[in-house]
């Protein structure tokens, strides 16, 4: 059937040195090495523009990347994930993937209301079809109708320890992961760090072009000990390619 996707097997390549976070780095490796089977090639970042980013299907983006990246080197990625590339970003490369590669992606797309109320993945086609015819640990809310969240329950405890949020995308149905509106659970968290993050997405993730963007607010291996967040990097790396357009 034409609405079961194929998923191929990922070749993976996680970018490291130069600015990149030696430990998120690390811990990515990790995970994907010992626990999930998988074979990753680690790439110097500031060897971009002189590898064949074809020759790969994932592309991992931890914090402090797009430091090294030239102009260049951000047009190669856009145009690898418009081709059907997924990428993964986290914490601060999370934040570049949203500004730089979702915000604007298609100015000849208007896209969905950006005033409307986040929605279930699941939902899209019932709700599209009407206008047709045929450090600390913070609490999120799931939507696990989204490939991103098979697997977890409607709310899971994230371990946070970066300040930064991604930005608010348009398309409501892009934000399987979200940070709740008392979202501090444990640890210490100012006042104003937990207002800033207080209903903000956790995760974004978006076509872009015939390729996919998982954008994520913070590290879901967290120094291999915080297994509630696991599935959301293996999940990105298996379903990221079978996320839907759902952006107009």
């Amino acid at each position: 059937s034409s609405s079961l996707p194929i998923i191929e097997a990922p070749r993976i390549a996680l970018f490291v040195d130069g600015a990149v976070s030696a430990y998120e780095a690390g811990e990515i490796w990790h995970d994907l090495d010992v626990r999930g089977g998988l074979e990753g090639v680690l790439v110097d970042v500031g060897r971009l523009a002189s590898i064949n980013l074809a020759e790969f299907t994932h592309l991992i983006l931890v914090n402090g990347a797009p430091r090294r990246f030239e102009e260049r080197d951000e047009s190669a990625v856009r145009d690898w994930v418009r081709g059907g590339g997924v990428l993964v970003a986290t914490t601060g490369s999370g934040v570049w993937a949203c500004e730089e590669l979702l915000a604007n992606a298609d100015e000849t797309d208007p896209g969905p209301d950006p005033d409307a109320e986040p929605r279930a993945y699941a939902d899209y086609e019932a709700d599209r079809a009407v206008d047709r015819v045929a450090g600390t640990i913070f609490r999120a809310t799931a939507d696990t109708t989204h490939p991103l969240c098979y697997g977890l329950p409607a709310e899971l405890s994230v371990f946070k320890n970066a300040s930064a949020t991604l930005p608010e995308g348009e398309d409501p149905y892009a934000t399987p992961l979200r940070y709740t509106e008392a979202p501090r659970v444990a640890g210490y968290a100012s006042d104003e760090n937990g207002a800033a993050s207080a209903g903000t997405p956790a995760a974004r993730v978006e076509r872009l072009g015939r390729g996919t963007v998982v954008a994520l607010a913070d590290d879901p291996c967290f120094r291999g000990v915080w297994y509630g967040t696991r599935p959301l990097l293996l999940n990105a790396v298996f379903f990221g390619a079978t996320v839907r357009r759902t952006g107009g």
